[in-house]
C-alpha cells in the first residue's frame, strides 16, 4: 500500500507538472524560449505553481502565453465538455489526486490574477 501510496503521488506530481510544462511550452515556443523556473515541492501545494505562472506572463503576458493556449483548448476540446462532465472530472481527480488538485486550484488563483479586471 506504501508503495500504491507513492505511485499515485508520482503520477499525480507528473501530471500536474505535464499540464504546466505544455501550457508554458506551447505559450512560448512560438516565438521565445520558455523561462527558466524554479518549483519548490515544500512550498504548500496550492503555491508550488505561483511564481513560475508569474513568470511567464510575467516575460510574456497572459494573452501572449497561457490565454492562447486556452483559447485553442477551449475551441478544440472543452467546447464538447458540458459542466456536468467537468465538475465529474475535477471532483474525481480531487479524490485520486488531493494534493495535485490543490496544486492546479493554485495555478488557477494565478491566472485568474492575471487577467485585467
Amino acid at each position: 500500500d506504501v508503495v500504491a501510496g507513492r505511485w499515485s503521488r508520482w503520477m499525480g506530481l507528473m501530471w500536474s507538472l505535464g499540464v504546466f510544462l505544455v501550457l508554458a511550452g506551447q505559450a512560448c515556443v512560438a516565438m521565445y524560449p520558455p523561462p527558466e523556473v524554479v518549483i519548490d515541492l515544500d512550498a504548500p501545494a496550492s503555491d508550488r505553481w505561483l511564481t513560475s505562472v508569474q513568470t511567464v506572463i510575467h516575460e510574456h503576458g497572459f494573452d501572449k502565453s497561457f490565454g492562447e493556449v486556452f483559447a485553442s483548448h477551449n475551441q478544440s476540446l472543452y467546447q464538447y465538455v458540458d459542466d456536468t462532465a467537468r465538475e465529474k472530472l475535477a471532483s474525481k481527480f480531487a479524490v485520486l489526486f488531493p494534493e495535485n488538485a490543490e496544486e492546479l486550484r493554485g495555478m488557477s488563483k494565478a491566472f485568474l490574477a492575471a487577467l485585467p479586471h
